[in-house]
């Protein structure tokens, strides 16, 4: 088991991982320092391929995430699983990975824990992606907030590609609340679905919250949508660029 607020491993530039079983892993003051994760702070050029991952991470400070908390550049990261429960008080916290940035390629991903978070900025995937590829993956735990930009799969998507990807969980949150993501801006999503209910108060959306300039294609969602003002079972705010998108109730 991790404690102290110490990931597995910490920054990794170039190299290679694969084939961990990390089990029953535990941060419970996660408040001396940010950018925790149960197994790597940081790939940048880095290849993960294969790992299993089970425990909890209880914060009061931002910047958290399951596995791992930074994706950065040229890394590929490819068939992780994690059951990793997260709740604190702070914001930036992703149910799996954290901060999605640069190009990197991410393949066939699976996060089943429970993701809360007291001030935003969080999604049961990711908190954050500005670019990269993701693709094949999956989450089915709930995400919940006191605040905004909370997404089933992302809190906000500002860039990059979503590939045959979907999220089960329900969403509860205060605004810019989405079953998929809470707010986009260019990115694109294709073949993509939302089926947990979202439950917010305003922008509340099936799928996306709110949209700026995103693609979306091919993609759906399936749960109750719950919210005081600017509501709908896609998009609450905004319209995307969309081809062949649907909603069903």
């Amino acid at each position: 088991p991790i404690s102290n607020g110490q990931s597995l491993l910490g920054y990794m530039e170039s190299g290679s991982v694969s084939n961990i079983r990390l089990l029953e892993s535990f941060i419970g003051d996660a408040s001396a320092r940010s950018d925790h994760a149960l197994f790597i702070t940081q790939v940048d050029g880095t290849v993960v391929n294969g790992a299993f991952i089970t425990g909890q991470i209880d914060f009061t400070s931002n910047n958290h995430a399951g596995a791992i908390y930074s994706v950065a550049n040229a890394s590929n990261v490819s068939n992780l699983f994690g059951m990793i429960d997260l709740s604190g008080t702070g914001s930036n916290v992703g149910g799996i990975l954290g901060s999605i940035a640069g190009g990197p390629t991410i393949s066939n991903i699976v996060s089943r824990g429970n993701v809360y978070s007291s001030t935003g900025f969080s999604g049961g995937f990711a908190h954050t992606k500005t670019g990269g590829t993701v693709s094949d993956s999956y989450t089915t735990g709930h995400v919940s907030s006191l605040a905004g930009f909370i997404g089933g799969f992302y809190g906000w998507n500002n860039g990059g590609t979503t590939n045959r990807s979907y999220a089960t969980g329900n969403v509860y949150g205060d605004d810019i609340i989405g079953g998929f993501v809470g707010t986009g801006g260019g990115a694109t999503f294709i073949d993509c679905y939302a089926s947990g209910g979202v439950n917010g108060d305003d922008i509340v959306g099936g799928f996306i919250g709110s949209v700026g300039g995103d693609t979306i294609t091919t993609s759906y969602s399936l749960g109750t949508v719950t919210g005081n003002t600017n509501t709908d079972y896609f998009a609450a705010s905004g319209a995307p660029v969309s081809t062949d998108n649907y909603v069903y109730q």
